[in-house]
């Protein structure tokens, strides 16, 4: 005989008070954004990302180019990934 659920029994997903939170409707707001940078060891330096369109490697003497517009348009945070230079390239 297969046991049959209580009637007062919520859906897994809302049984608990935290998962409740986790999947009520929010919204989105550009400062919730983190704009990923990436620092390369050259400090002038420029440097096209082939597979990531319109991203750059920048030397950290650039950094305020690219980060000035960014803060005016309302950006909070970042996460700076470090690419060292290889030296078999060169």
């Amino acid at each position: 005989a297969a046991q049959q659920a209580p009637k007062d029994w919520l859906h897994t997903g809302y049984s608990h008070n935290l998962m409740r939170t986790w999947q009520r409707e929010s919204s989105l707001q550009k400062s919730d954004l983190i704009y990923p940078i990436f620092i390369c060891d050259e400090a002038d330096s420029k440097q096209e990302i082939k597979s990531m369109p319109e991203q750059y490697r920048w030397g950290v003497n650039r950094l305020k180019e690219l980060i000035d517009p960014l803060i005016k348009n309302g950006l909070r945070s970042v996460l700076i990934f470090g690419v060292l230079t290889d030296e078999s390239d060169k």
